[in-house]
């Protein structure tokens, strides 16, 4: 560039060096469109796992719910059940208490009875024999 006159293999330089500088930054750019539209599906697809994770997330809460309400209702059957268990033992040990007293009473009877049967016998055969 001597005298105001551009030199044309300068010119000439600078358009090819402008033109990869511009090939370059258009590739680049290309790059990061496909990079944004790939990381643009992927965060899609996340969000709808997520979304999908967060459902069954929820529905799990609802079977823990169910679940501990269940096992409360069981809890409460349980001790309900040991109760009426508890309570027929009393009862039944409480039966078996008045039958071993009734079976010595009874025993008792007999045994009077069975002796008064033979006073009676005895007295019978005192007064056949007086007579």
């Amino acid at each position: 560039m001597s005298n105001g006159t551009i030199d044309p293999d300068s010119l000439s330089g600078k358009l090819i060096e402008m033109q990869e500088l511009m090939d370059n930054q258009c590739n680049e750019l290309i790059s990061a469109r496909a990079r944004i539209h790939e990381l643009i599906n992927r965060n899609k697809e996340l969000e709808e796992r997520a979304l999908l994770l967060q459902r069954d997330l929820s529905h799990t809460h609802d079977q823990i719910s169910k679940y501990q309400r269940d096992l409360k209702e069981f809890h409460a059957q349980k001790e309900d059940q040991e109760e009426r268990i508890s309570t027929l033992e009393k009862r039944y040990l409480d039966i078996q208490k008045e039958t071993t007293h009734l079976t010595e009473f009874n025993n008792r009877l007999e045994n009077e009875l069975s002796r008064k049967e033979t006073q009676l016998q005895h007295v019978k055969k005192q007064i056949n024999f007086s007579l």
